[in-house]
């Protein structure tokens, strides 16, 4: 078999060694091993980054109708589920399109991805006037719109505070989302970039799923997140761009609004952290006509080279 060429990419970041990295491998229409699930499975085990992503070119016409097919593959899910295939992932989709437009469609400005497990079609556009951000076309989490049961917004009150010491007496609101677990905002004051927080006790009393969010004390970001997930065998996530999701339609949709900035308000655009050890930024807008948001970052090629199998 030829080797496969790979790329991987640190994502929704303008500087190495932040974001999160991701494996992106793009297969010819007529490789015999495109969709051979095993193989992306062994690779992704290889690779041992949080996603793989694996791609095929569904066309051959010009640059201004670009298809890949997305698939993205994970190498933990739990201690009983090893390997899985995942429904959507943001971080891998920005690294698969920065490479799509830096290596292989340089004149393009916009190339869509079908999926597999439910995301629909996903739009990547080169952001007009920047040479560097991409923009993301994904679903909207309208889920977060809705409030919980007082009932529910207690337990993970106790949740939130119970593994993490530094929120008690914090929690302004719970929201549950629709993939992702619950969202849970807390005061400004909180210290959430040096928040310890019990992984065992999320697991244990949470579902091992679970993002705190705040405003963001300090410019030029508007809200803060962290992201941890045991439940799919990641303590806690570097950057989660499919978060911001709900993130965008929790802030921009729900009391919380009015937390915000003046500028939010007034262009329903947060400028977002995720304040993990590694580090992310992505700008988030949301879209109320078609229940889509608009996911913006940037991506840094660390390292390619090929797969010899």
């Amino acid at each position: 078999m030829a080797p496969l060429a790979y790329s991987i990419v640190d994502a929704f970041t303008p500087v190495a060694f932040a974001g999160n990295p991701a494996a992106v491998i793009i297969f010819s229409p007529d490789d015999p091993r495109v969709d051979n699930d095993n193989l992306y499975l062994q690779l992704a085990a290889e690779f041992n980054l949080s996603e793989t992503a694996f791609l095929v070119r569904l066309d051959k016409g010009g640059d201004d109708d670009i298809r890949y097919s997305l698939r993205w593959f994970t190498p933990a899910v739990s201690p009983s589920i090893r390997f899985k295939e995942v429904k959507l992932c943001g971080h891998a989709t920005l690294a698969s399109a920065n490479i799509l437009f830096s290596k292989h469609h340089p004149t393009a400005t916009t190339i869509s991805f079908e999926t597999r497990l439910g995301a629909g079609t996903l739009v990547a556009r080169r952001q007009p006037g920047s040479s560097t951000k991409i923009q993301l076309d994904f679903p909207a989490d309208l889920k977060t719109l809705q409030p919980v049961s007082e009932e529910v917004k207690a337990k993970f009150v106790q949740v939130a505070e119970n593994a993490a010491k530094g929120a008690k007496g914090k929690v302004l609101e719970v929201r549950e989302t629709e993939n992702l677990g619950f969202v849970v905002e807390l005061d400004q004051s909180v210290d959430l970039p040096n928040l310890e927080v019990d992984i065992t006790v999320l697991t244990e009393q949470g579902g091992g799923l679970l993002t705190f969010t705040q405003r963001s004390p300090k410019a030029p970001h508007d809200i803060y997140s962290r992201l941890f997930a045991p439940k799919f065998g990641l303590p806690e996530d570097p950057v989660t761009g499919s978060a911001h999701c709900f993130l965008g339609t929790y802030w921009l949709g729900t009391p919380a609004f009015a937390r915000l900035d003046a500028k939010c308000t007034e262009s329903s655009t947060i400028f977002a952290k995720q304040v993990s050890a590694r580090g992310g930024e992505i700008e988030v807008s949301w879209n109320r006509e078609t229940n889509r948001v608009t996911l913006t970052g940037e991506a840094v090629v660390m390292m390619s080279g090929e797969v010899l199998v």
